[in-house]
């Protein structure tokens, strides 16, 4: 019997994955993710666990985070193709809250186990 999956690919457009990843801010401290106009932080602020600095990482400053998604054009992309060409691909909206995307991800690994 063949195992049944799904392989979920997030639909976002580029330029709010630029948006997101440069809004990352990380605690020197405690490690913990934060984002700029989601978790109440900015640019200067305290973390809000522990009053440790928030910086921003290195990989993800802009330059960095558009040759990521470069290199993800290249390399990466091609396999969403190959688990297309299968049926088993379901592509998820993925703007909005992490609440709604993963909302949406149940509803389409629920369509894709009722096939």
């Amino acid at each position: 019997m063949l195992a049944r999956y799904a392989v979920i690919v997030l639909d976002v457009d580029q330029e709010e994955l630029v948006r997101r990843l440069t809004n990352r801010l990380v605690c020197e401290k405690d490690g913990t993710i934060y984002s700029i106009g989601v978790d109440g932080v900015d640019w200067g602020s305290a973390c809000p666990d522990c009053g440790g600095r928030l910086v921003q990482r290195d990989d993800d400053k802009e330059e960095t985070v558009r040759q990521r998604l470069k290199v993800y054009q290249e390399t990466t992309a091609p396999v969403v193709q190959y688990y297309e060409s299968l049926g088993v691909l379901c592509s998820v909206d993925g703007s909005g809250t992490a609440e709604s995307v993963q909302h949406r991800i149940v509803q389409k690994i629920s369509q894709q186990a009722d096939r």
